[in-house]
């Protein structure tokens, strides 16, 4: 699968988001995730590219940064983003993937 054509989809629930990444040939420590100003970054660099794929998401500032779950199984990173009523979130917030 060529990287350009990686799929995300992001489903919106009562007090959610869900987002799905499809990431094929990857295995979970080449992988990294982050918030920032809004939007959700997932960078992935496996030897055999040139240069990291990396793709933004925009999930907005009304979520809960420090309780988003992470997990990486079957190629895909699937992420649990809880919301939050206000929106004083930190600038920026590094993600532990499972």
């Amino acid at each position: 699968m060529d990287l350009k054509e990686v799929k995300g989809d992001l489903r919106e629930r009562d007090d959610l988001y869900v987002l799905e990444v499809e990431l094929p040939g990857f295995v979970r420590e080449e992988i990294s995730a982050c918030t920032n100003d809004g939007h959700l970054i997932v960078t992935a660099m496996r030897p055999d590219l040139e240069e990291p794929f990396r793709r933004a998401y925009y999930i907005g500032k009304g979520v809960a940064q420090e309780h988003i779950r992470a997990a990486y199984r079957n190629n895909i990173l699937k992420f649990m983003i809880p919301k939050r009523e206000e929106a004083d979130a930190p600038q920026q917030y590094f993600i532990s993937i499972e």
